[in-house]
């Protein structure tokens, strides 16, 4: 329940902010954060009036890895995270072709785990899932190589929490639990306002 209500409200924060900033003088866009390790972010920012820049964004990373002996394999395991979210910052010109932005993403987070092991008789098999969100307090530094075309580099202290669960096919109980995450993180974001 308390999933669905927050992916309720952060929809609702997404929608009205683009209405909001939907006005003759706002600019649209279509932007990629070109950082490989963190999977691939798809961002939809909207330049408002008096420097304000909305950006709701879309972010997916999938991971496997296996080990394996003679070609056969012994364990393996499948990560998968689905962000989805909206940046609110303010943003102010440096000079002609540099600008500088601060403030926040917010979202809702999805995860998947899976870890098997071919080894054991049966193969057992472990599976988190979890749901939560992040914030992330951002700064930024955009330069603008044509009036459209501009590539950033942004610096976050990321702030993750995830209630996750545990289950596996050889054991009849789940484990909950909470994972909190601390740390920062630096991304190279390239956009295109239209």
């Amino acid at each position: 329940m308390k999933v669905v209500h927050t992916k309720r409200c952060l929809a609702g924060v997404v929608l009205s902010l683009a209405c909001v900033s939907a006005s003759a003088e706002s600019q649209f866009g279509l932007g990629a954060q070109l950082t490989p390790q963190d999977g691939i972010t798809v961002y939809l920012p909207i330049k408002a009036d008096a420097g304000i820049l909305i950006e709701p964004f879309f972010a997916y990373r999938s991971e496997k890895s296996s080990m394996s002996t003679d070609g056969q394999d012994e364990i393996s395991s499948k990560f998968t995270v689905r962000e989805i979210g909206i940046g609110i910052f303010g943003s102010r010109a440096v000079s002609e072709t540099l600008d500088m932005y601060y403030g926040a993403r917010i979202g809702f987070i999805n995860v998947k785990n899976t870890d098997t092991d071919y080894q054991s008789t049966p193969t057992q098999t472990v599976t988190y899932t979890g749901d939560g969100y992040v914030i992330q307090p951002t700064v930024g530094a955009a330069y603008r190589v044509t009036p459209n075309v501009s590539f950033a580099l942004e610096v976050a202290l990321n702030y993750t929490n995830v209630d996750t669960s545990e289950d596996s096919n050889f054991s009849s109980s789940t484990t909950d639990r909470t994972n909190t995450f601390v740390n920062t993180r630096s991304s190279f974001v390239a956009r295109y306002m239209f």
